[in-house]
């Protein structure tokens, strides 16, 4: 009588040994499959390497987001100061702003990546060179474009 269900006896024991191969198994593919994905992925890095060495336009993108994204960076921490430096007249809002003073808001902002030209009470002008591309933000209400303050 088939009631859908199987039984084992003498053969759980083999039933056993063949679960604990087929789990071997397929550990070892999991291995395999993971170390062929690192392959991968190293070799993905050597042609971004090898891209751009070889590739015209390719630096020069990479540079020129880099210095947009260390501006884009930089404003949250430039907005922190204003409202921290509660001063009065010239000595309030961004007046005094310095990379190092900005430092203390995010550790990531420092002189190599952003540069503070210009800092007054309502105004300020931050940028960031990579490679001989500038961008720069003029002011709170003002976009990230590229230039020098």
């Amino acid at each position: 009588m088939a009631t859908g269900f199987v039984t084992y006896s003498a053969a759980s024991g083999a039933r056993s040994k063949d679960i604990a191969n087929l789990r071997q198994a397929q550990h070892r593919q999991h291995v395999l499959i993971k170390s062929l994905q690192g392959r991968v992925a190293k070799q993905e890095k050597f042609m971004l390497l090898l891209a751009d060495s070889t590739i015209p336009g390719f630096q020069e993108a990479a540079n020129d987001n880099a210095a947009k994204a260390n501006v884009r960076a930089a404003i949250p921490a430039v907005e922190a100061y204003n409202a921290d430096n509660t001063g009065k007249g010239a000595s309030a809002g961004y007046a005094g702003m310095t990379v190092s003073g900005l430092h203390a808001y995010d550790p990531a902002i420092n002189a190599t990546n952003v540069i503070i030209r210009r800092a007054t009470a309502t105004n300020y002008c931050v940028e960031s060179t990579v490679g001989g591309t500038t961008w720069k933000k003029n002011g709170p209400g003002a976009d990230i474009v590229a230039g020098s303050c």
